[in-house]
């Protein structure tokens, strides 16, 4: 009878101890999956923060001329238009604060050179612009171009995308421009890219470029015949 109830107290305590077990074990799954919420929460509290951000770069481009249905390009042959300067990007809880570019182009052979602006980006929508958490955007708008200082083209559709804090590219409206860009975008690099408002130790979203130079050498002259990149040439200005 003895051994019959310490077998029975033995059984009980093993169950309590099963039991004990087993509400640890929900405790701990909840808590983990309270802490999962709260990192996906913080989270999307910092993607949120990133609509307050300055970026800037240098462009260095290459447009061919040619036609946008071009299939074949023989690249021997084809018109070659190089495209140097530099770009600047500052929003402020979500809208545009600055936006400029500047950048000298002309024939691979030097002839006719000149200097492009674009200036007065306005976005049409309401929509809050966003840096996404991997350091990429894109933006629409329209923006202002000139060329050797002066007015060429107004309110012309522009899009301008960052992708992943590295590269940038501006896509100039054809039509709007009398194709004087050949229907293809203008590219550059992303030399800073600072995220504002949100914790310290996130500030700087570095992009990983070596190039550091402060500033661009090329010299830009004060005023160029009024050439396009495809040889007609641009309204007088």
């Amino acid at each position: 009878m003895l051994n019959s109830g310490r077998s029975r107290i033995a059984l009980m305590n093993l169950f309590s101890l099963a039991d004990l077990m087993k509400t640890s074990l929900t405790l701990f799954t909840l808590l983990f999956v309270i802490s999962l919420i709260l990192v996906h929460t913080s989270g999307n509290k910092i993607f949120a923060a990133n609509d307050t951000f300055n970026a800037n770069g240098q462009i260095g481009s290459l447009v061919l001329g040619m036609p946008p249905s071009t299939n074949t390009v023989n690249m021997s042959s084809v018109d070659k238009f190089v495209l140097s300067g530099y770009w600047k990007l500052v929003t402020e809880n979500g809208k545009i604060a600055d936006f400029t570019s500047e950048f000298y182009t002309g024939h691979v052979n030097g002839a006719n050179n000149h200097t492009h602006e674009l200036t007065n980006l306005r976005v049409q929508d309401d929509k809050p612009l966003q840096l996404n958490s991997d350091g990429s955007t894109q933006i629409s708008g329209l923006t202002d171009v000139k060329t050797n200082g002066k007015n060429a083209w107004n309110d012309v559709p522009t899009t301008i995308s960052i992708s992943k804090g590295r590269t940038i590219s501006i896509d100039i409206a054809d039509n709007e421009t009398q194709r004087h860009f050949m229907d293809q975008p203008i590219y550059g690099i992303v030399k800073d890219l600072t995220i504002m408002n949100i914790p310290s130790n996130d500030t700087m979203l570095n992009s990983n470029m070596t190039n550091k130079t402060g500033s661009l050498n090329t010299t830009i002259p004060e005023r160029l015949p009024p050439q396009s990149i495809n040889g007609s040439n641009v309204p007088k200005i």
